[in-house]
């Protein structure tokens, strides 16, 4: 009995000593699904990052503190607007810049009252020579001039060129009136007239043909005159040889061009050349006669 007993008993643990390893399996299968749940608590350490975040939102403020900063960055930009003010004297050398310019614009308007105050130097044939060259191709390259229509100034009085000139230059309703000629000395300076004058006084005038038919009346007329008419002798005023009179600015007619002359003594008669001195020269061509003024500017031009 006690066998039989021994025996249930023992048949009765055996499924009990089976199941137990079962279930410990089982439970040690569980094991790892409860320590699953120290898996989620990480999770909850994982969240606690997020508070460790609020540290990283915290140096955001410290980000902000360097804004501040930011303002003593400012305060250097008023040092470097310091420098602004240092660019007013970059300014202020503009005008001494201006100063200069018109340092330089100085020489211009002082260079009136100079030369207008500056004594002139007296006429130089040579620089008169330099500055004859647009005088050449009416009056050639000596003075003597081979267009029967333009005058030889070779030889011619100073004085007597240089009255011309002026006269010249003073344009329409002028002494003479000759828009060629005013062309010419607009720009002529006191003292190119003086050298320009002495240079073609230094010359020699060539002689011209007198017309033989010609040279009885142009001699009467010239040497004595029409008592009759009215007419003085040419020589009072022009010298025996037709060499003129420098001191009373009465011009050489010696080796003149007839043509020349000729127009000339027409220009007092018509009014449109001023006479001279009491309009003389008009007064006298008014009582010639038409072969006097061609007998006349004929024999000048062999005159010497």
């Amino acid at each position: 009995m006690k066998q039989l007993k021994l025996f249930l008993l023992l048949c009765c643990m055996m499924p009990i000593a089976w199941a137990a390893p079962e279930q410990t399996a089982n439970s040690a299968d569980a094991t790892p699904a409860v320590a699953a749940a120290p898996a989620t608590t990480p999770a909850p350490a994982a969240t606690s990052p997020t508070p460790a975040a609020t540290p990283a939102t915290t140096p955001a403020p410290a980000a902000a503190s360097p804004t501040p900063a930011a303002t003593p960055a400012t305060t250097p930009a008023p040092a470097a607007a310091s420098p602004a003010p240092a660019a007013t004297p970059a300014t202020t050398p503009t005008p001494a810049a201006k100063s200069t310019s018109s340092a330089a614009a100085t020489p211009t308007p002082t260079a009136t009252p100079t030369s207008a105050t500056e004594p002139l130097l007296p006429g130089d044939a040579e620089r008169g020579l330099a500055k004859s060259s647009t005088c050449v191709a009416c009056h050639g390259t000596d003075g003597n001039s081979i267009i029967p229509d333009y005058p030889k100034i070779a030889g011619q009085n100073e004085s007597y060129i240089i009255e011309s000139l002026h006269e010249f230059k003073e344009g329409p309703g002028g002494e003479r009136d000759n828009p060629i000629m005013f062309g010419m000395v607009a720009n002529l300076s006191e003292q190119d007239m003086l050298d320009l004058a002495s240079y073609y006084a230094s010359q020699k005038v060539t002689l011209g043909e007198v017309d033989p038919a010609l040279v009885e009346l142009g001699q009467s007329i010239y040497r004595g005159g029409n008592i009759e008419a009215g007419v003085p002798a040419c020589i009072a005023c022009h010298g025996p040889r037709g060499e003129g009179n420098t001191l009373a600015r009465f011009p050489a007619l010696s080796g003149q061009n007839a043509a020349y002359v000729e127009a000339q003594l027409h220009a007092f008669r018509s009014g449109t050349r001023k006479g001279g001195v009491n309009d003389m020269m008009t007064q006298v061509v008014a009582r010639m006669s038409e072969d006097e003024i061609k007998a006349v500017a004929s024999y000048v031009s062999g005159l010497h």
